[in-house]
């Protein structure tokens, strides 16, 4: 086989190799997301673990749990949303105080309002003793350090922010938990505000992709043979 065509059939062989080995993992992929998509769903159906001190909760922050306590009056934090659903409103987070007295931040749910500084978490925030029940959730520091803007106010803290890193929650409030925090289900009665099932991102886009991988890899497979059978056509 001359230089050229054989220098093309290795090219079409590693690039096979590469589709895949790509194909590989979005198939990877789309098995580890449908698992936690049903995880997620077993979950959300049923009942809740009860939790009764901070190192419980730690150890089961990927569950959905049901724990006592009451709310921090003094302090509240918006992040601006937009739910799937539609409509301009904030998620209002609030330091949650247990039983043992670990402080947690509770994502309660979604107030619709024209902008951060029209919230007034207080007015939906009970001073008693309550229960909640929500998803534990690992605070991750995906994001950068985002600025948290204060609000103005008579005497409650009122913070603004587009998401919760946990660097600035310490910075902030480093009396607060920073490496988990509760997302409060639709089952939560706590106060008014609206709150939305958890999102179960479709594994379907990740299967797409692997069969688009398979599909490439045939035509780079399928190419060698091209140049192979017209190399010996050619011979002969």
């Amino acid at each position: 086989m001359r230089p050229g065509p054989v220098v093309l059939v290795i090219v079409l062989l590693a690039l096979a190799g590469v589709c895949v080995r790509m194909g590989l993992w979005q198939h990877a992929r789309w098995v580890e997301k449908s698992a936690s998509n049903a995880r997620l769903e077993f979950m959300l159906r049923s009942g809740p673990e009860s939790i009764a001190d901070g190192a419980a909760l730690r150890a089961r922050r990927t569950d959905k749990v049901q724990l006592g306590g009451h709310f921090d009056l003094s302090r509240h934090l918006v992040l601006s949303r937009e739910p799937e659903e539609g409509g301009v409103g904030v998620d209002v987070v609030t330091p949650f105080r247990m039983n043992d007295g670990t402080l947690v931040l509770v994502d309660r749910g979604w107030m619709p309002v024209d902008s951060a500084e029209a919230a007034h978490p207080e007015r939906f925030t009970r001073a008693d003793s309550t229960c909640i029940v929500a998803l534990a959730r690992p605070l991750a520091g995906g994001h950068s350090r985002l600025p948290w803007v204060r609000l103005e106010g008579d005497v409650l803290q009122r913070w603004s922010t587009l998401h919760v890193d946990p660097d600035t929650l310490a910075a902030r409030w480093p009396d607060v938990a920073n490496d988990v925090w509760l997302v409060a289900l639709p089952e939560c009665t706590a106060d008014s505000l609206k709150r939305f099932a958890p999102q179960m991102p479709s594994p379907q886009t990740h299967l797409s992709y692997a069969v688009q991988w398979a599909i490439f890899t045939i035509a780079a497979l399928g190419g060698v043979v091209v140049v192979v059978a017209r190399e010996r056509k050619r011979v002969a």
